[in-house]
């Protein structure tokens, strides 16, 4: 079970300042106290990263129209004729031709 004394008050902090056995160091209440009014004499810190406030509607608009673009895009290349791709040196091969690797290993004249 937790005493009052030492959890978290409505006017802020409150410091166990009793031991085991009700010992209550003056010294020790002192410098707690002095540390506290520091802390919040202090003024509050600003953000270090700003928020920002993200204009919504204006992105989701503009993600709206990527979404159509692309899926305009994909219609119209489906309805273009296809193109053969190039094939790299490394995919030619003898396979262009109907050979396959057994028949690299004969002399060719």
């Amino acid at each position: 079970m937790v005493r009052q004394r030492e959890m978290m008050t409505d006017q802020g902090p409150q410091q166990c300042d009793e031991d085991d056995y009700g010992y209550v160091s003056q010294e020790a209440s002192a410098y707690y106290a002095k540390l506290m009014d520091k802390y919040t004499s202090m003024p509050a810190e600003e953000p270090k990263f700003p928020q920002s406030k993200k204009p919504v509607v204006k992105d989701l608009n503009a993600a709206k129209d990527r979404v159509r673009a692309a899926l305009q895009k994909e219609e119209e290349e489906e309805m273009m004729p296809h193109k053969r791709k190039r094939k790299s040196k490394s995919d030619k091969g003898g396979e262009e031709n109907g050979e396959t690797e057994r028949d690299d290993d004969r002399p060719r004249s």
